[in-house]
């Protein structure tokens, strides 16, 4: 499956996608930074780890997580995994970001998300930011040019 849906999205359709979703997950972690939450990930791609108060926290983070319709992990005692994919809208941002500031009696303004994605830096360390052999494969690049 995940075959194809590289040949049907193209090495520059994968790699806009993949930009995406990290930018978008780079964003959610600067807004949560700005918040007083920690994200404990050195490295990351789509997925965070957040550092709450206690287990109290977290237990009140994932309930008012599931009534905003958002199912987070719930990690030992006192963390909490966001994962993003590439169905994640700016407005999923936002509404997760004002799950973790209503903690705290904040909120996040929407106008304060929208800044270009693109102005969003990569925060892949170079090791990580592989480029896959198969995409270089002439049989890859001759179904792609089919399809257009």
């Amino acid at each position: 499956m995940s075959g194809m849906y590289a040949v049907y999205h193209g090495q520059e359709g994968i790699k806009n996608i993949a930009s995406r979703i990290h930018r978008l997950t780079t964003l959610m972690e600067i807004e949560l930074r700005k918040c007083g939450f920690v994200q404990l990930n050195e490295n990351y791609f789509d997925t965070l780890r957040i550092l709450v108060a206690d287990k109290k926290q977290a237990e009140h983070i994932l309930q008012l997580a599931v009534e905003a319709g958002y199912n987070l992990r719930f990690i030992e005692d006192k963390y909490i995994g966001i994962s993003l994919d590439e169905t994640s809208t700016l407005e999923d941002i936002e509404t997760i970001l004002n799950v973790f500031t209503q903690i705290k009696g904040e909120s996040v303004k929407a106008a304060l998300l929208m800044i270009p994605l693109e102005r969003y830096r990569f925060r892949i360390r170079l090791s990580f930011n592989a480029r896959p052999h198969f995409f270089s494969i002439l049989y890859f690049i001759r179904i792609n040019l089919k399809q257009q």
